[in-house]
């Protein structure tokens, strides 16, 4: 959600395709037929876990990609616009907006070209208004929320101090009649939510059995409590770049866990190594080498 945003300029909430909840049972079935396999070599079976958590951070792929060596400065640069952006009335989209021009004009440092972020990454055409299924801004961040029945619309209310008597409408309903005192709701909740930050809030939300969570952007998640108790951060190192960090495997075996290995090589490291396995002697890598057709 930290990549989009909807036409208001706030991350953009649930909505289209659900890839993490379709990742996760992709997932979850390639995790099934791994065990299947483990047990019949070895007739052991084992527990297998994912989250939409884990899914949501293995589908970052390269975006999770972080080398301390060429990295570091963009990371605390990015800390410190998070840390004051709503201090100084920045809008979501501002905030993705800095974050992306940011990562160009490292990509392409000597250009004179001025830069635009396309349109397209955050700012969708059309949306349902749905005041209870969505992320809302609170006085020091993001929250989502998910109360998707009449009861827990009706603890979401209460809790807040928010009325509704509309809490038993149908999600499925889309009159313009609960359109509009949808939108009234929604404006509603959304000023009675920036009254306080993220960690009252989830306290308070919590407390009364409401699903919710607070938008993280990557900067939090090489330090995220979750991330790093699931193992969804890997430190691992590169011979020519020193030490970077990746994203973990997002499935949890009990026997046969996936753990962090050798870092990915440079290019030709282990080419000599290859080449020997298949019987090539020093004098015939020699030659290779000298020929160039090996580094």
């Amino acid at each position: 959600m930290s990549n989009y945003a909807d036409e208001d300029g706030v991350p953009r909430g649930p909505g289209g395709i659900a890839y993490i909840d379709i990742g996760t049972g992709m997932l979850n079935a390639l995790g099934i037929v791994s065990a299947l396999y483990h047990r019949n070599a070895s007739g052991e079976g084992q527990k297998i876990e994912t989250s939409l958590f884990s899914t949501g951070v293995a589908l970052q792929a390269m975006g999770m990609l972080h080398i301390d060596s060429l990295d570091e400065q963009q990371h605390d640069e990015e800390k410190q616009i998070l840390k004051t952006a709503l201090g100084e009335g920045k809008a979501h989209t501002q905030i993705i907006d800095q974050f992306a021009e940011m990562r160009l004009r490292k990509d392409l440092p000597e250009t004179t070209r001025p830069i635009e972020v396309p349109d397209c990454l955050h700012r969708p055409t059309d949306r349902q208004v749905y005041p209870y299924y969505r992320v809302y801004p609170t006085g020091d961040g993001y929250l989502s929320i998910a109360a998707l029945n009449h009861k827990l619309r009706d603890k979401f209310c209460e809790a807040i101090g928010v009325v509704d008597e509309n809490t038993p409408v149908s999600t499925g309903d889309v009159s313009d009649e609960v359109y509009f005192k949808q939108k009234l709701t929604m404006k509603s909740i959304e000023g009675r939510l920036k009254q306080h930050g993220n960690a009252h809030w989830m306290q308070v939300l919590e407390s009364a059995g409401v699903p919710c969570r607070p938008v993280n952007y990557r900067s939090d998640l090489y330090t995220d409590a979750q991330a790093q108790a699931l193992g969804l951060v890997w430190e691992l190192e590169n011979r020519d770049l020193g030490p970077y960090k990746a994203s973990g495997h997002p499935i949890r075996f009990e026997k046969t866990p996936v753990l962090p290995g050798k870092g990915a090589p440079s290019l030709g490291e282990h080419t000599e190594a290859v080449l020997q396995e298949f019987g090539f002697d020093a004098d015939q890598v020699a030659r290779l080498k000298a020929d160039r057709a090996i580094r």
